[in-house]
């Protein structure tokens, strides 16, 4: 019978399939990490993006709302133009949407368990917006007759600064006769 001269090749064998085992166990749990803070930005994102869009439909809303009006408001009246509105939109009595300036009660959105702070700018736009907007039969002549909307969302996840800018044009289209 030969004697085996193999002693301690069981123990080297064990620790690399040890070392192979750890690294494709944190290789997994990284990976596992990565796609979970991916997912919560995207969700953050999304979130984001809908309360910027609210804005949006809260300008659009103001808007319609003044043209359908009896006493025949101005199509921006109630609207902050030509400022920097920190606000969010909020029902009214009426079920009407309205812009405030009350930074204390309506600057900050809390949705699933994250702040969101939402900025809307209502301004005049600037020089040669008048040029890319004739395609859709928006003439500018006037200066009262467009206004540029933009709402910024920020929030904060993972350490690092974050937002969403949503901008659009609203014109006053409500033909006068």
């Amino acid at each position: 019978m030969k004697k085996s001269n193999n002693k301690g090749f069981g123990l080297l064998e064990a620790v690399l399939a040890i070392a192979v085992l750890v690294i494709v166990v944190a290789s997994t749990v990284t990976l596992s990490r990565m796609s979970i803070k991916s997912s919560a930005i995207s969700l953050d994102r999304v979130q984001a993006y809908y309360l910027a869009q609210e804005g949006i439909e809260a300008v659009r809303q103001i808007r319609d709302t003044n043209w359908l009006s009896s006493a025949g408001n101005p199509w921006l009246n109630d609207v902050c133009v030509d400022c920097y509105c920190l606000a969010g939109p909020e029902y009214t009595s009426g079920n009407y949407w309205q812009l405030s300036t009350d930074l204390e009660k309506y600057k900050n959105v809390v949705l699933s368990n994250k702040t969101f702070t939402r900025t809307i700018s209502i301004l005049s736009p600037e020089s040669g917006v008048d040029t890319s907007l004739k395609g859709f039969g928006i003439q500018n002549t006037n200066n009262n007759k467009l206004k540029k909307v933009e709402v910024k969302v920020t929030w904060k996840a993972y350490n690092q600064d974050w937002s969403t800018v949503v901008v659009t044009y609203l014109s006053d289209w409500k033909p006068t006769f």
